[in-house]
């Protein structure tokens, strides 16, 4: 979950910079925390707290991030926020990140990860920073060996 994690701030990162299109530098992005948003018998949400440094002369105005998450060419979890977030110019702020989970979905790559598999990971999305949509992608693998070196 460790390597999903960086994978997803890393999109998260590539998005909120739009460095290409701005001639800006990178944000630095560290995950603050994780709470439950909600849950049900069928799926749970899970909301990323990222902390945003914003090291730009310009405000990163977040209108709207969608993506999709899939293990291991199986959908995991896709949604689209339009939950408006501000990290204002040489600051600091806070983005969150849902992520819901369908349990049924989820049980395929859990099990994989529980044998000691592999289990490949794919993160598409784009986010409309100041109304203009920055695409992110990135994918990888991970197994339950990378997950307890990463706790320790």
């Amino acid at each position: 979950m460790k390597s999903l994690i960086a994978a997803f701030l890393m999109g998260s990162a590539l998005s909120l910079s739009g460095c290409a299109l701005f001639n800006a530098k990178k944000p630095k992005v560290d995950l603050n925390s994780i709470y439950i948003q909600d849950s049900t018998a069928l799926s749970t949400t899970l909301v990323f707290v990222l902390d945003v440094q914003n090291p730009n002369k310009m405000d990163i105005n977040v209108d709207q991030v969608s993506y999709e998450i899939q293990l291991n060419n199986q959908e995991f979890a896709k949604t689209v926020t339009n939950k408006k977030s501000r990290v204002p110019a040489q600051g600091s702020g806070k983005v969150e990140i849902p992520l819901p989970i369908n349990h049924l979905k989820a049980l395929g790559g859990v099990a994989k990860l529980l044998a000691g598999e592999e289990v490949g990971y794919e993160i598409t999305g784009d986010a409309k920073i100041s109304g203009i949509k920055i695409p992110f992608s990135e994918k990888g693998k991970f197994n339950l060996k990378d997950l307890q070196k990463a706790s320790h």
